[in-house]
């Protein structure tokens, strides 16, 4: 089922606020900062926390639209679709991305020819050399999986019970096949999915207030539990709650064209920001040395000044030696 020219635009713009939350996430530059611990506790919440939502929200929506409209008839196609151009752009960026890694952030092939050929092969494959796109590896796999997915979730009582089950099981600690990046993310796509299969709506033509407030909410116990493995249910409500109220939002109102186009680049950005992460940290860093070595110089020579003994004391204090 094709979104429409309004729920597309929305989508769009959604998935490049979320794009921007993971560039937050990989672009860590606390450390060029002198915070106390009150301001650092401020500088996580917003560039950490609140950034959780991306991972969770980009399954649930990409699950989501996959399954909107899936059935068994239309399964290949909509595979064969999605493949056709998540694998070219994943080969291509990975492949891109050898000469940043090598040369910038550093790479250690195995000792002999034929290792480090397989070995780099391999680390292609599994996107070590542009390692954001462990997303799209995953979505991949998932594709793959769709149609079991759709049989498993198609009745409506007992794939909520399996969503139910497996959030439980992961809870307790129970170890699944390390395949996926993160061992938490086919919840997420599982729920994405169940929606798109029996049609819930993610977004209305009005924005709710509980929405937003079952997002904070969320973001709330996301924090709280952030060391338990029940942060996932968090990181759900946060999730769809904030999903809910921003595409409702940015359906109800004419979101302008310089916006729209922008937002057009949500793929991009997400393909590319490991090349300038790097640069931007960097550009922070020597900004901030500079600051930093600035300001100590300003409090050395202010410092010198209050504690400069006055000329006549001290001729004073040497004469009575």
């Amino acid at each position: 089922m094709a979104l429409k020219k309004g729920e597309y635009q929305a989508v769009s713009l959604y998935k490049f606020c979320l794009c921007i939350l993971v560039v937050f996430i990989h672009n860590k530059t606390d450390e060029y900062f002198q915070l106390t611990d009150k301001q650092y506790m401020f500088f996580e919440f917003f560039t950490f926390y609140v950034a959780q939502i991306a991972v969770p929200s980009f399954m649930i929506l990409s699950a989501y639209l996959l399954f909107r409209g899936y059935r068994t008839g239309n399964a290949f196609s909509k595979i064969r679709s999605r493949l056709s151009k998540l694998a070219p752009a994943y080969i291509f960026w990975n492949t891109v991305a050898i000469p940043y890694t090598v040369l910038v952030t550093g790479y250690r092939s195995s000792g002999n020819l034929i290792e480090g050929i397989l070995g780099g092969g391999y680390d292609l494959l599994t996107s070590k050399f542009n390692f954001p796109l462990w997303y799209i590896f995953d979505l991949m796999l998932f594709l793959i999986f769709s149609p079991v997915v759709y049989k498993v979730l198609k009745n409506k009582n007992i794939g909520i019970m399996i969503i139910g089950c497996l959030y439980f099981l992961y809870i307790c600690g129970v170890q699944l096949p390390d395949i996926m990046y993160r061992r938490d993310v086919h919840l997420y796509y599982l729920l994405g999915a169940y929606l798109g299969i029996h049609e819930f709506k993610i977004y209305k033509q009005r924005t709710s207030l509980l929405d937003m407030l079952s997002g904070i909410a969320g973001l709330l116990l996301t924090v709280i539990l952030w060391n338990s493995r029940v942060k996932t249910i968090a990181l759900s409500i946060y999730s769809l709650g904030m999903m809910r109220y921003f595409l409702s939002r940015f359906n109800a109102k004419k979101i302008p064209i310089f916006i729209q186009k922008i937002s057009e680049a949500n793929t991009f950005v997400y393909y590319t920001h490991i090349f300038f992460i790097g640069g931007i940290k960097k550009v922070v860093g020597l900004l901030f040395q500079t600051l930093s070595f600035k300001c100590q110089t300003a409090n050395y020579n202010r410092v010198q000044q209050q504690i400069k003994i006055p000329s006549d004391t001290y001729q004073t204090a040497r004469s009575c030696l």
